[in-house]
């Protein structure tokens, strides 16, 4: 078995605002995750990938245009106690995001994975967040946890952004792979906390422990696992504790855009939420939105225009 480096980098969390505005708590804990495609800030520091420094036309007043976008955005389709964001480059762009007019809907919050790669993971919050940590595999792709307390019930949120399938596929799935035995790690010491796994896998579920996500049958878990796979499985009901319900499979939940992300001519689940067995006991999931229609508008540097090249998805939970 290939041995993979973890590391814990222990990240400080800056708080927008700690005032209470006084309000009834919710019933219903909302909950995001948004591929944003390669939102990158206005200053130039040599982090950017090709096609986004000054002379390729990425400038303030665009960058300022994707942020008012998505801000819109937030206060509408988007609107969620907390968001996970894949592909953000910098906590400049989380510090320029929640204007005032966004604190004052309660964004307060925010976290970011740190500047060590350009498509960083975060989050922003409605809610404080407690512990906040950013995990390493040794690979470029980091993941950013943090624990919430929500009307007294606890729960350990996971925001992930796997390789993509951009060069050379084995290379591709061996970093998925490692990545994948990252989180059952780290989630296997904790099994009996509630867990939420999210974010861009950038792959489907398989029959077979070939990739990151793999159809664990009843009991499975631990032989997935320790090929490489995080388990999944379509059925919220008899999980095991290393078992994932993975939402996306449970159509009878699932409403909105017929897929996440759609490329060359068709419509891939890549942007997934997955729940551990103690969340499931602690919470309902009521339902799991796919926000979009049609199929996602990618953001055009050269034509400045589109949003970007995924759909957000969106957990209800009670």
């Amino acid at each position: 078995m290939r041995h993979i480096p973890f590391f814990l980098l222990l990240l400080s969390l800056v708080f927008i605002c700690s005032c209470d505005d006084g309000l009834d708590a919710p019933d219903e804990l909302v909950i995001a995750t948004f591929n944003v495609q390669t939102l990158f800030d206005d200053v130039e520091d040599g982090d950017e990938l090709a096609g986004w420094h000054d002379y390729d036309g990425w400038s303030s007043r665009r960058y300022e245009a994707r942020l008012a976008r998505l801000r819109e955005a937030l206060k509408g389709p988007l609107d969620a106690d907390i968001v996970l964001l894949q592909e953000v480059e910098s906590p400049k762009v989380l510090e320029d995001l929640l204007d005032e007019g966004l604190r004052r809907r309660g964004w307060r919050w925010y976290a970011h994975s740190g500047d060590s790669s350009p498509i960083g993971t975060a989050l922003i919050s409605k809610i404080p967040p407690g512990a906040v940590t950013v995990h390493s595999a040794g690979v470029g792709r980091l993941v950013l946890s943090a624990e919430f307390s929500f009307n007294g019930r606890l729960l350990t949120v996971f925001c992930l952004h796997a390789k993509s399938n951009v060069g050379d596929e084995e290379d591709n799935i061996q970093e998925r792979k490692d990545l994948a035995r990252l989180l059952n790690s780290l989630t296997s010491t904790m099994a009996a906390s509630p867990i939420i796994m999210a974010g861009d896998f950038n792959t489907e579920v398989s029959s077979t422990p070939d990739d990151m996500l793999c159809l664990a049958a009843p009991g499975q878990g631990a032989w997935v696992a320790f090929h490489g796979s995080i388990p999944v499985s379509h059925n919220p009901l008899g999980l095991d504790r290393l078992t994932y319900y993975d939402l996306l499979l449970d159509g009878s939940l699932v409403k909105g855009a017929d897929g996440t992300y759609f490329y060359n001519g068709r419509f891939h689940d890549y942007d997934r939420v997955l729940m551990n067995r103690a969340a499931l006991e602690s919470w309902t999931p009521v339902s799991l939105e796919v926000v979009g229609s049609g199929w996602p508008e990618a953001y055009d540097n050269e034509e400045w225009s589109g949003f970007s090249d995924h759909f957000a998805v969106k957990l209800t939970l009670r």
